[in-house]
């Protein structure tokens, strides 16, 4: 029984093979008919085709334009003489009828092979060359660097190589048109949130060999930088200006308003960023520390009715009355302090400055030693933005 099972199995297989060793090419179709069916006679589009025999392995050469990429490889299979043909010098057949280079991107959530999933049309000229085009629409993945965002320049890259021929019998490489396109020669439409500021093109010799493209691409800040910097400086010149506003509430009302505006806006920095990684951008970290140095001033602005009220050490008092005296007018303007109220004070008795506050004469002193700190602090955040 399985001497027979055995028989009919090679009887099948040998019928099969014969029927495919015949193929029928009608000697009066039109040329582009009869060169398809003498292409494609006995062609098995599962074996790489290694013709010549001298040659051990497939050349592979692609190159990438606007939103399609190009692939060109030699086929010894589908060489034909032109004389035998009417003198064609090319034809066009699908890609599922030849063999094609299985070949995917590296760096992408798909790892489909490119050629495979959508048959397209390739050009096939005398000399067994075969050229294809297919459109290329795939996410890839880019480890995002947000540190200067929005002005940010990005490296990203794109991985194209076999998935199962290795180096010894597919080579896969860039085009030799590579070498000297431009940006320009990419033609890529123009997009509103990037710009293209570099590419390189490289061959990487591996166990299975790719073409690596490397892009720099950078964000257009306009809209970022108004929205988000810009107030970030106004924010801080409100804070600090509410050093100088002689009205408690009115200075109480600056600092809240600019500690609420500063939460806001880091909220809102945190939604337009969807990438997290070790390093924090220095926007938020401005933001963050903004609303941490605008609680300081707020909770100074307290203060400064019970400090102006209690007492303080004599040398500090002193200090301050040394500051205000002989630093003459300009000092005290520096200090904030009243004239005509200070000029009063200083005709007053003995009486009335002894029992004066000994901090009166300090809180503004320090108020304003608060101002210089905080206006340096700011001043080394905000550069932190500048492009």
């Amino acid at each position: 029984m399985l001497i027979f099972f055995n028989l009919a199995l090679l009887l099948l297989l040998h019928l099969a093979n014969a029927k495919s060793a015949n193929c029928s090419v009608d000697p009066n179709a039109v040329a582009d008919r009869r060169l398809r069916d003498t292409l494609l006679c006995n062609y098995d589009v599962n074996v790489i085709p290694l013709n010549p025999p001298e040659v051990n392995k497939i050349r592979a050469r692609i190159s990438l334009s606007l939103k399609h990429v190009t692939m060109n490889w030699v086929d010894g299979q589908l060489a034909w003489k032109k004389s035998e043909f009417g003198g064609l010098e090319s034809v066009i057949i699908s890609s599922k009828f030849i063999w094609t280079p299985d070949l995917t991107i590296y760096n992408s959530d798909m790892t489909q092979v490119l050629l495979n999933h959508d048959p397209v049309s390739c050009f096939l000229v005398p000399e067994a060359q075969v050229f294809c085009a297919f459109h290329l629409n795939t996410p890839i993945y880019c480890q995002a660097d947000l540190r200067l965002w929005p002005y940010d320049v990005q490296t990203c890259k794109l991985e194209i190589g076999s998935w199962i021929y290795h180096g010894e019998q597919l080579l896969v490489e860039k085009d030799v048109a590579s070498h000297e396109q431009t940006i320009s020669d990419y033609n890529f439409f123009e997009n509103k949130q990037w710009a293209v500021k570099e590419i390189k093109v490289e061959n990487v010799n591996d166990t299975f060999p790719y073409v690596s493209w490397t892009f720099k691409i950078q964000r257009h800040a306009g809209l970022f930088e108004a929205a988000f910097v810009t107030p970030a400086f106004a924010l801080a010149g409100c804070t600090l200006l509410s050093f100088w506003v002689i009205s408690l509430t009115h200075r109480l009302l600056l600092c809240f308003l600019s500690l609420v505006c500063n939460v806001a806006f880091l909220i809102s920095i945190v939604g337009q960023i969807h990438e997290y990684g070790d390093e924090k951008p220095n926007i938020a970290v401005v933001y963050r520390d903004s609303i941490v140095l605008t609680l300081v001033a707020l909770l100074f602005c307290v203060a400064m009715p019970w400090m102006e009220n209690s007492e303080s050490p004599k040398i500090l008092v002193t200090i301050a009355d040394a500051i205000r005296e002989r630093g003459g007018r300009r000092s005290r303007l520096l200090l904030g302090v009243d004239f005509e109220q200070d000029d009063l004070e200083q005709n007053d008795s003995t009486e009335y400055q002894q029992s004066r506050p000994k901090c009166a004469v300090f809180a503004p002193l320090l108020d304003r030693m608060v101002f210089a700190t905080l206006f340096v602090l700011y001043t080394l955040m905000l550069l932190s933005l500048l492009p």
